[in-house]
């Protein structure tokens, strides 16, 4: 990966390029085998991350329906003891 200091340099150079050759895309950057090994590395991790955030958010939404269905519940048991329904 490339650190903050070169991702700048690079965006200044590009700009540099565009305004001499008007050519908007960019220089391959290609690092080689070793810097695709880190982003593969790092994509592992990001994914491994939000399948952990993903679960949670499934975790909490399936208890937060059963919340739902046992106030549901409670409510129509409430009514029904009273008589009003």
């Amino acid at each position: 990966m490339i650190s903050d200091e070169e991702a700048k340099k690079m965006t200044e150079e590009w700009k540099d390029e565009i305004k001499v050759s008007g050519n908007v895309l960019p220089k391959n950057t290609d690092r080689g085998p070793s810097d695709l090994e880190e982003q593969i590395d790092t994509l592992k991790f990001r994914n491994e991350v939000l399948h952990k955030a993903n679960q949670k958010q499934m975790n909490e939404i399936l208890e937060l329906r059963t919340q739902i269905k046992k106030l549901e519940h409670n409510a129509v048991d409430q009514f029904r003891n009273k008589g009003d329904i």
